[in-house]
Order: structure tokens, then C-alpha cells, then sequence
């Protein structure tokens, strides 16, 4: 992880043109980004194309000259519009949601990799929604409560007692 000051200099030099600072930042970030949004949305493909579009979304937001304060957090916070997004979508399409949910992790699933974040997935998601996003951005991603009250747009103290709600229903899960 980088330190604010390392992504405010990386910053300043994609505002002067140094697309390899992008690459640094897209290169640093990439595997959280995607490791947050396929454990939300359940497909590698979606989660790599959703990934993708958060970075394309950050480059022009970046272009257009706006001041970031926390990059990091922007980052997260585009990523959870885009999945919420994807979830609007796919309501307004034919399936209905519920049976899109279940989505394939990889088309091979005797993959350890595949097992392993279909049942983290399965598992988070019997969660109320609510307590979904504090675990996964705090406990999860290492987002302090400031970075993720910024990202829900929630008061910190709101958040610390859903990731605590949340983290008890999961070991009551993970008990039975």
C-alpha cells in the first residue's frame, strides 16, 4: 500500500502526463479493487470488467484536474457505485436477480481458488446488506473507519457498530 504523500506525488505526475505513474497506482491497487468487487458480485469476468471500468473512471477524473484527497478511497468508493450499478442493470434485465446471484466463479470448480471465494462470498452475502460493506472494507481491504465512512458516506461510529453486528453474525455462521 502506498502512503498518501507517494499517491499525491503519483498523482501529480498523471496530471503532467507520466502515464507510467498511472501504471503505478493501477498496478498497486488492481488485486484489492478486484478481490472487493468479485466477492460482491460472484463472477471473475464481471468483477475483471468492473475492475477495469473503476481505473478508466479514476484516469478521467483525474484528467478533468479535480483535487483527490484520498485516492485510495475514491478508488473503492467508484468501485461500490459500479457494483451497485452492475445490480441495477441486471434487475432491469430479463433474469431476475435471484437467479443471477449463484454466478460461476470459474468454469472449473474443483479449483481450490474458485471454492475458497464461493464460500467467503456465500458467506458475506448472507449478511444484511448493511453489514456487507463495513466488514469487507475494514476487515477485509484494511481501510481505517475514517477511509471507510468516506466511501459509504457514514459516520464512522454508524459503521463500527455494523462491522461489529457483521463480524458477530459471521462467526455465528462459520459456528454452525
Amino acid at each position: 500500500m502506498l502512503f498518501r504523500f507517494q499517491e499525491k506525488i503519483l498523482i501529480r505526475e498523471i496530471k503532467n502526463g507520466n502515464q507510467s505513474a498511472f501504471a503505478s497506482l493501477y498496478n498497486e491497487y488492481i488485486d484489492s479493487v478486484y478481490r472487493f468487487i468479485l466477492l460482491r458480485v460472484g463472477s471473475i469476468e464481471v468483477a475483471k470488467d468492473l475492475a477495469s471500468d473503476c481505473f478508466l473512471k479514476i484516469f478521467d477524473f483525474l484528467g478533468s484536474g479535480a483535487k483527490i484527497e484520498n485516492f485510495r478511497a475514491l478508488l473503492f468508493k467508484i468501485a461500490r457505485h459500479k457494483i451497485i450499478d452492475f445490480y441495477r442493470q441486471q434487475s432491469k434485465s430479463t433474469v431476475s436477480l435471484e437467479d443471477a446471484h449463484p454466478a460461476n466463479f470459474a468454469s472449473d470448480e474443483n479449483q481450490p481458488l474458485a471454492l475458497e471465494v464461493k464460500r467467503v462470498r456465500e458467506i458475506i452475502s448472507s449478511l444484511k446488506e448493511e453489514y456487507q460493506e463495513p466488514v469487507l472494507l475494514y476487515y477485509f481491504e484494511g481501510f481505517s473507519w475514517k477511509e471507510v465512512a468516506d466511501i459509504l458516506d457514514l459516520p464512522p461510529a454508524t459503521l463500527r457498530q455494523r462491522a461489529h453486528r457483521g463480524i458477530k453474525m459471521l462467526k455465528e455462521k462459520l459456528e454452525q
